[in-house]
């Protein structure tokens, strides 16, 4: 057993923890400290039955209650959704355009509230392994987006507003053939970090 970090935090405080080993196990743990009370949160986090092909990436963050929907539509199929960070606007529209051309897409709808983040909206209905098949095509994805979306079997994505930032708007329409918005779609109301900041570990470097 590897024991990463210890941190204790003024406040509340949500472990991201989107750890695979490399026989698709939960590879990471965390718990609260029973011994911790008061104010302060104290975890532990830590991985066991790592091995040499195995990493992780751990991130701490204040979390935030958010309004969103899903990808999964009443027909049982998904409408693509993508969450892109650390990419200009140029970046995002060329790897979202080479997923449009790969897989026939119709319209791609991309909106930013925040410099070198993006979310993009298509509305043409795919099977959840076809989504996940676009989603592994698209660089600078959000990879917590993305073990989200397996994790739960359908994507989601925020539709108000982040905490101290401005409303999303359209930045970029990658127009390729239209279809109907969905007049339907699941909405949700989940916990978020309002900055996602972290580390990767080689566990068996």
């Amino acid at each position: 057993m590897l024991y990463y970090e210890d941190i204790k935090e003024v406040g509340t405080y949500v472990v991201f923890n989107p750890i695979l080993s490399s026989d698709g196990e939960p590879a990471m743990k965390t718990e609260k400290d029973p011994s911790d009370e008061g104010e302060f949160t104290h975890y532990q986090t830590y991985v066991e039955n790592y091995d040499e092909n195995d990493s992780s990436f751990v991130s701490l963050s204040e979390i935030q209650t958010l309004e969103g929907i899903t990808s999964l539509q009443p027909s049982g199929k998904h409408i693509p959704m993508f969450d892109l960070e650390n990419c200009t606007l140029q970046q995002a529209e060329n790897t979202l355009r080479k997923v449009q051309t790969s897989y026939s897409l119709s319209d791609i709808f991309i909106v930013s509230d925040a410099e070198r983040s993006f979310r993009a909206w298509c509305f043409l209905q795919v099977d959840f392994k076809t989504l996940l098949k676009i989603l592994l095509d698209v660089d600078y994805l959000d990879w917590n987006f993305f073990w989200w979306t397996v994790k739960r079997g359908k994507a989601t994505l925020r539709t108000n507003n982040k905490k101290n930032r401005p409303p999303q708007k359209i930045v970029s329409v990658l127009e390729s053939y239209s279809v109907p918005i969905p007049k339907l779609c699941e909405k949700v109301v989940y916990d978020t970090g309002v900055k996602k900041r972290g580390t990767t570990l080689l566990l068996g470097g």
